[in-house]
């Protein structure tokens, strides 16, 4: 494969993985990026989110699978009954976002940082109320 085919096939496959917005405003003539305000459907008025999603399927897959195994943890199953969604604050552990566009090396330290407040959090509950200070790691079932 030539490298201008192999270019246009790396930006095919990279647009096939990718949601876009459908409309892009405008660049700034000066170079430098603008914020935009935009107007949804209530009439609201708001910063446009220029988010992009993942869509391929099998990254999708592969990164269940990473929070999967997270949530099948002993330390997710005691932060899931202990501290209950409507009781969690705002530094509290929050399950990554599968469709955020993250490199896989960024996406694996979301998990990771994830995995280690879980077990902070747990760790710090036992020290508040009694009981071993370490905790198991090992698999539900």
């Amino acid at each position: 494969m030539s490298s201008s085919a192999a270019e246009t096939f790396r930006a095919a496959q990279r647009a096939a993985t990718i949601k876009r917005p459908a409309e892009l405003p405008p660049a700034p003539s000066d170079g430098k990026r603008a914020r935009h305000d935009t107007e949804d459907d209530a009439g609201t008025v708001g910063t446009a989110a220029l988010v992009e999603k993942i869509t391929d399927p099998h990254k999708l897959q592969q990164r269940q699978k990473q929070i999967d195994l997270g949530k099948n943890t002993l330390a997710y199953e005691r932060y899931a009954r202990d501290v209950k969604r409507h009781n969690r604050q705002r530094g509290d552990p929050r399950t990554p976002d599968i469709t955020e566009p993250d490199s896989k090396r960024q996406f694996d330290g979301r998990v990771k940082e994830w995995r280690r407040k879980l077990h902070q959090s747990i760790a710090a509950q036992m020290a508040i109320f009694g009981g071993a200070s370490s905790i198991d790691d090992g698999l539900v079932g």
